[in-house]
């Protein structure tokens, strides 16, 4: 066999590997010998159903692969063509059917990332969350970016809409800013896009991240004792 024939089967493995949800995700987190060890493996299917197709060509459509091999006189060349344009196809109407979002929730919950993946759902439902770090500040806002499924050490970005800390003996929220009613005045009326008031950090600085529901939070301040109730809730 031609050296063609080994390297398109395999660039159009790499290609469904690195292009399809199902299989993005996942490889773009590999180290070099597994995504290699990927898409050959993609690209021996593709070759094999290539290699299938190309036989009833030959039975049904004589000519059309006399003249293609013809024009591209190399080893099962026609065989090499199939395989990409399978591959092509492959990846591309399998996103139109594969939600992305499902995808990296689905392959980030079979690896633990049960925080990262707390982020999409909020990106998806517009909910608030709560993100506190490693150095005991918190923020409440609207989570509009996250990096899981890219990568091991991926990074968060949120629009804050209050900010505070956590007591270190207690665990207790503690809420000391508001920037909601600026963030809103300034995107209404000043015209700023709201993605300008985000902050970005890495997962690995988060400590633990909760969907953060006002009404709830003010309910369970109002069922507190007066001098415990003035600004913070403990953890649930």
């Amino acid at each position: 066999m031609g050296l063609g024939f080994l390297l398109i089967p395999a660039l159009a493995g790499y290609w469904v590997q690195i292009r399809l949800h199902s299989y993005r995700y996942e490889t773009l987190r590999e180290s070099g010998h597994h995504v290699v060890f990927r898409s050959a493996l993609t690209g021996i299917g593709l070759a094999s159903l290539s290699h299938v197709i190309v036989l009833l060509l030959s039975e049904n459509f004589t000519d059309l692969i006399l003249l293609w091999r013809k024009h591209f006189p190399f080893e099962h060349s026609d065989t090499a063509a199939i395989s990409f344009f399978i591959g092509f196809l492959y990846w591309k109407i399998g996103n139109k059917i594969i939600d992305k979002h499902k995808a990296v929730t689905r392959i980030s919950e079979e690896r633990g990332e049960i925080v990262g993946s707390m982020c999409m759902d909020s990106i998806r439902s517009g909910k608030m969350i709560e993100v506190t770090l490693n150095t005991g500040k918190a923020y409440i806002g609207m989570a509009i970016r996250c990096g899981m499924g890219r990568s091991r050490d991926y990074d968060i970005k949120l629009v804050p809409l209050a900010s505070g800390y956590r007591e270190k003996k207690t665990n207790e929220l503690n809420i000391v800013r508001n920037y909601s009613d600026i963030v809103l005045e300034s995107v209404t009326k000043e015209k700023y896009a709201f993605e300008e008031f985000g902050i970005a950090f890495p997962i690995s600085q988060v400590v633990s991240v909760r969907l953060f529901d006002h009404h709830v939070y003010f309910k369970f301040l109002a069922q507190m004792p007066d001098e415990q109730a003035v600004g913070s809730s403990k953890a649930p």
